[in-house]
């Protein structure tokens, strides 16, 4: 889906701009921007597995026991080990845990992390039963995304560019000026023009179908696979007018 989003027609440059700060020729700038929705086809999970028991060396084998049946799970799903992310042990002593008349530590918890790509979702049910189901198992989130970002790149920039040009034509028109050659064009606010009319930032973007805040790796914990991502892209571009 592709739609406007700002088109500026400039003819003259204000008196209390600084004439270097714009080109010395009559032009438009236009700001074009280009929306691609689709499924993911791969995703991240991140979970702690967590152990508490009386000494630390039991806590300490209750830890490697359940990172072994992890492993052994996930390499049964054709997910190599090398691929799997498991980070340093923490152990986390809290006050409950402690004793009120002695310093000693009676009860330790262990903490390790993990972290892995599930590159096939036709595996993700399968999975992510199996984590849930794990009550030494928590912490657990997923991110969706796709393993093609540079196809869908390009794909928004060739789409942002004619969404841009075409704007610019009907500005062109609907003033009975023609439309002149691209003087200039980028992916990010043009520096200069930018500093006088205030453009914001215009890398690609994941958009949130649920209009909540995210970022790239925006967290899920309901763990349910996205119906589509939207990815967004704009530009900007200036041209001559005759």
């Amino acid at each position: 889906m592709i739609k406007l989003i700002h088109i500026l027609f400039l003819l003259a440059v204000p008196h209390f701009v600084n004439a270097s700060s714009l080109p010395t020729y009559p032009f438009i700038h236009a700001n074009g921007v280009s929306t691609l929705s689709i499924a993911p086809d791969i995703a991240e999970l991140d979970f702690d597995i967590r152990s508490l028991a009386a000494t630390p060396q039991e806590s300490k084998q209750q830890l490697e026991e359940a990172s072994q049946e992890i492993v052994a799970f996930l390499a049964s799903n054709h997910i190599d080990r090398s691929a799997i992310d498991a980070y340093d042990t923490k152990k986390i002593v809290s006050e409950d845990e402690t004793s009120a008349n002695e310093k000693t530590p009676v009860r330790y918890r262990l903490l390790r992390s993990f972290h892995f790509f599930v590159k096939d979702l036709n595996q993700w049910v399968t999975i992510t039963d199996f984590l849930l189901n794990k009550s030494y198992i928590g912490n657990l989130s997923a991110t969706f995304g796709r393993s093609d970002l540079d196809n869908i790149h390009r794909q928004l920039v060739l789409g942002a560019i004619n969404n841009a040009k075409d704007n610019a034509k009907t500005m062109a028109n609907g003033l009975t000026v023609k439309l002149g050659s691209a003087t200039a064009i980028s992916e990010s606010p043009l520096a200069k023009l930018g500093s006088v009319i205030g453009l914001a930032s215009s890398a690609m973007t994941y958009v949130s179908n649920t209009d909540q805040e995210n970022t790239e790796r925006g967290e899920r914990t309901d763990l349910a696979i996205p119906g589509a991502l939207r990815y967004q892209k704009t530009v900007d571009v200036i041209f001559k007018i005759k």
